[in-house]
């Protein structure tokens, strides 16, 4: 299993790609971020 966090500043690609990378068997989104300078959401 490959364990991802998803850093995105645009709130509607970050929940698409998230959303789109959970359809993945061998993924899984275990954080989300709005850049790479803040805290995971």
């Amino acid at each position: 299993m490959i364990r991802i966090v998803v850093a995105e500043d645009q709130r509607m690609l970050l929940g698409a790609l998230s959303s789109l990378l959970d359809l993945e068997e061998d993924m899984e989104v275990v954080g989300k971020a709005k850049n790479g300078r803040k805290p995971w959401l």
